[in-house]
């Protein structure tokens, strides 16, 4: 995890703008990504079919060509397999790396937003404390402020009493002055993919009764593989780009960001 510092960022608001931007950016930069290593294995799959056929002409072609070409055959051969069993299985495997991504590029945000605001505005330990009264924010003895910070973004979140992990998260940011409201169908999305991550990590996708109840996925049954598809998983993409942009739109009415104060001079 890292912690933005106003120090490192070349405008006034970076150290409140630049967790959010960083994670809009991944996302996109993600889903090309994805994209992209979608089409390198058709690709791959592909050549597997069309070297052997211009080998076979050879004789029409250059001897520094057929020498490429061979080249390229057998550094294929190792791929050809895993391609055409990806093709298979509809890209099954590419699409849950990088829907892990996704969720994580959330998860880091959150806690980098939090974590921002709380280290440069230390009067936010107390107001947190005010409307958590449960919540455990007592530094331990030589403890580093990064550490107490994200103990404090931990014991925040369980306190949080949102029924999905999106509407906990918009709590969390609301609690620094991030005030925006998810629909009910981005934070399904949200929700579903972090379940899935949760699934793929610690299960190996394998559906569990865990998996069925905190997740919208209902047709699936306990000890089956669960897959992602391709509508899914821009399902889950959209959720995760609507959540950081409503943070980002929120900007604008928070107290720590300056903006009221301006837009009224």
């Amino acid at each position: 995890m890292t912690y933005p510092s106003s120090e490192k960022s070349e405008t006034l608001l970076g150290w409140l703008i630049d967790p959010i931007n960083d994670c809009l950016t991944y996302l996109v930069e993600e889903i090309n990504t994805c994209g992209l290593i979608v089409r390198s294995i058709q690709n791959t799959e592909l050549l597997s079919t069309i070297l052997p056929l211009a080998l076979e002409r050879s004789d029409q072609i250059s001897e520094k060509l057929t020498q490429a070409l061979t080249t390229l055959l057998q550094l294929s051969k190792n791929d050809s397999q895993f391609a055409r069993d990806e093709i298979k299985r509809d890209f099954s495997i590419v699409r849950m790396h990088s829907a892990i991504g996704l969720w994580s590029a959330i998860e880091t945000m959150v806690e980098n937003v939090l974590a921002s605001h709380i280290n440069k505005h230390p009067e936010l330990r107390d107001k947190i404390k005010e409307k958590y009264p449960d919540i455990k924010i007592k530094n331990k003895p030589n403890e580093p402020l990064e550490n107490s910070t994200l103990r404090l973004i931990k014991n925040l979140e369980n306190l949080c009493d949102g029924e999905t992990v999106g509407k906990r998260y918009e709590e969390m940011l609301s609690a620094v002055g991030l005030e925006f409201s998810i629909s009910d169908e981005i934070a399904t999305g949200l929700n579903d993919l972090n379940e899935f991550r949760n699934l793929a990590l610690h299960r190996r996708s394998i559906v569990d009764a865990r998996f069925l109840a905190k997740s919208s996925f209902k047709t699936h049954k306990v000890g089956e593989k669960f897959t992602i598809s391709d509508d899914e998983y821009i399902r889950f993409y959209d959720s995760c780009c609507k959540f950081t942009t409503s943070a980002i739109g929120s900007i604008r009415n928070s107290p720590y960001a300056g903006l009221k104060t301006q837009q009224k001079t």
